[in-house]
């Protein structure tokens, strides 16, 4: 349904903004554009809706080309621009006859949702959306979110090319995701897909037992009066002016303290001695998260090995209860927008030649 064969955008002086593209899209498919601002995202979609000429390569959008055929080719698509789209010398009225009779007062957020359904008007085989939830209320992106699903991946009616640097809007409503970095798609494939590609390992969350009565009495039996036996009676023998000059804290304020900490050293061992590359990345009372790295060597990182060497863990430490899940596509989004200035220059091992 949408071809796209080396397509690249030049400007006057010398800036590209877009990068020998190529890809394909079959009817019925949601694909995500996702990249920061500036990668060449809204220049591409341009190029494809016939707003600004490419400097070289071809693209078919239902099989008309981009060039040569654009008249026949706008029955075919729908068009929701970053900004509104909206005319200015037009009323309310006219705009409602215009773009199909709906109606309202345009807030900002109100033409950003008429400018989804012109877009939208008509069925279009092919429906380009340049960043529409930018300022729209969550119950008006639920809805459109739900609109954009049951047009393209629901009823495989039209072809969905949804620009964004949104990650959640991404893996809730694309079935393909392509990252662009310095207008050149780095990555393309289903969410899962560059999850599981560009994941450098698992995240952890951990709650561990709260400690019992009984726990917190046989710490203070334990390790307390055994370690210390002449603090026994030390309550006793203290005067009120002794504890308000040496600033004493009563053991029994810190005994929970002590059991959570052994509990946590129990359990941060059995993790290292388990997984070789375990990062503890914060930790708030009983509640731990940790990360798992991969070197892509190591099998035991394996999503069914993980949890079967967590269940092995569960049954030696008092673990409460666990989570684990692959990096997320912010992160893997992220990595790729930080080589967004690596991108300006000429990529390694090419060499590029002006004639003159």
């Amino acid at each position: 349904m949408v071809v796209i064969n080396g397509i690249k955008k030049t400007y006057k002086d010398d800036k590209i903004a877009v990068r020998n593209l190529s890809f394909a899209l079959p009817k019925g498919e949601c694909f995500g554009y996702l990249g920061i601002n500036g990668v060449g995202k809204t220049t591409e979609i341009k190029m494809l809706t016939g707003d600004i000429l490419p400097t070289q390569g071809i693209a078919t959008l239902g099989g008309f080309d981009i060039l040569t055929q654009q008249l026949k080719l706008r029955r075919l698509i729908g068009y929701c621009p970053q900004l509104d789209a909206l005319i200015d010398l037009l009323s309310l009225r006219e705009h409602l006859e215009l773009f199909a009779k709906i109606k309202g007062t345009l807030s900002g957020g109100n033409k950003l949702k008429l400018s989804v359904a012109i877009a939208m008007i008509g069925s279009p085989t092919i429906i380009f959306l340049d960043e529409p939830p930018t300022g729209m209320d969550p119950v008006s992106y639920e809805f459109m979110g739900d609109i954009i699903a049951d047009v393209s991946t629901a009823n495989k009616e039209s072809t969905v090319v949804l620009t964004t640097h949104s990650m959640e809007e991404c893996e809730a409503l694309c079935t393909r995701v392509g990252i662009m970095v310095g207008g050149r798609l780095r990555c393309l494939g289903s969410v899962q897909h560059l999850k599981s590609r560009f994941s450098d390992g698992f995240m952890i969350d951990s709650k561990l037992n709260v400690p019992s009565t009984e726990m917190v009495g046989n710490f203070y039996t334990t390790t307390i009066k055994t370690h210390c036996p002449e603090a026994a009676d030390f309550e006793s023998r203290l005067t009120r002016d002794q504890v308000k000059n040496y600033a004493i804290i009563w053991v029994n304020l810190i005994d929970s303290f002590g059991v959570q900490e052994n509990q946590f050293t129990t359990y941060d061992s059995f993790l290292r001695n388990t997984f070789p590359n375990v990062e503890l990345l914060e930790r708030q009372n009983e509640h731990c998260r940790l990360k798992l790295h991969d070197d892509h060597q190591n099998q035991s990182l394996l999503l069914s090995n993980v949890f079967a060497k967590m269940e092995a863990i569960k049954h030696n430490v008092a673990l409460k209860e666990y989570s684990v899940c692959q990096t997320s596509l912010e992160k893997n989004f992220n990595s790729f927008a930080s080589q967004q200035d690596e991108e300006k220059g000429v990529p390694r091992g090419m060499e590029v030649k002006k004639y003159v």
